[in-house]
């Protein structure tokens, strides 16, 4: 038993690797796609949609190099697992990440950073054009930096289907500037955006934490601290 002890050695395990090896293990026992496979991340989300798999996203940095958003467009079921990956915008765009027309789709952990010096109005963006956007669940995903908005549910004016959206143990850190919103939840319109529920959340440092925009929303269990403004109806 002591030689077992004595050559694992327990405390050499960063963050960083515990998430590689996690990931790792998704990709051989899950038959995953894994975007390190891939000449960039967008064609990984690309063929995870396409095969009906789960996407895993490799821990570090992963850097966009155009305006075009990591899009996840009219996919149907699809797991995302981003423990231990940052994504960060290489250079000012609308949105960072885009779940448009998604239904019953899981995003799980990591991160999306905006860096000082970029303009981005959404980090995060859930939304319909056409069809629909429904069931989707986002957890334990960080949201941080320089952006307009943190996360936005429902694109402006639409008013068609983007409903149920389940958004769990999400942070947003924001960095105090003028307009800055964490979450605006709701298009404008009286319509089909409605019944998202907000739990075990925490998020700082904006100048309105939350806009509702002619939508019900439900939050429970939620952190809000350094805003002029907690909630804008």
């Amino acid at each position: 038993m002591d030689d077992i002890t004595t050559n694992v050695d327990i405390n050499t395990r960063s963050r960083d690797q515990h998430a590689t090896d996690h990931n790792r293990l998704h990709r051989h026992l899950q038959q995953t796609v894994y975007s390190a496979d891939y000449p960039s991340l967008q064609a990984a989300v690309d063929d995870a949609a396409a095969k009906g798999r789960p996407l895993v996203i490799a821990s570090g940095f992963h850097t966009l190099p155009t305006s075009d958003p990591l899009l996840f467009n009219d996919v149907y079921r699809l797991d995302i697992f981003a423990h231990g990956a940052t994504i960060e915008p290489g250079v000012d765009m609308a949105a960072v990440v885009e779940m448009r027309d998604t239904v019953r789709c899981q995003w799980h952990g990591g991160r999306v950073n905006v860096p000082t010096g970029r303009v981005v109005d959404n980090a995060f963006y859930v939304y319909t054009d056409t069809l629909q956007s429904t069931r989707n669940l986002i957890e334990g995903l960080t949201i941080e930096g320089n952006y307009a908005c943190g996360l936005r549910i429902g694109k402006q004016g639409v008013g068609i289907q983007c409903d149920h959206q389940v958004i769990d143990k999400v942070e947003c850190i924001g960095r105090g500037l003028t307009g800055q919103v964490w979450v605006h939840v709701g298009d404008g319109v009286n319509g089909n955006c409605l019944n998202h529920a907000f739990t075990h959340l925490m998020c700082s440092n904006h100048e309105t934490h939350v806009v509702v925009d002619k939508t019900n929303a439900y939050f429970t269990n939620v952190f809000l601290d350094t805003a002029d403004l907690d909630f804008f109806l």
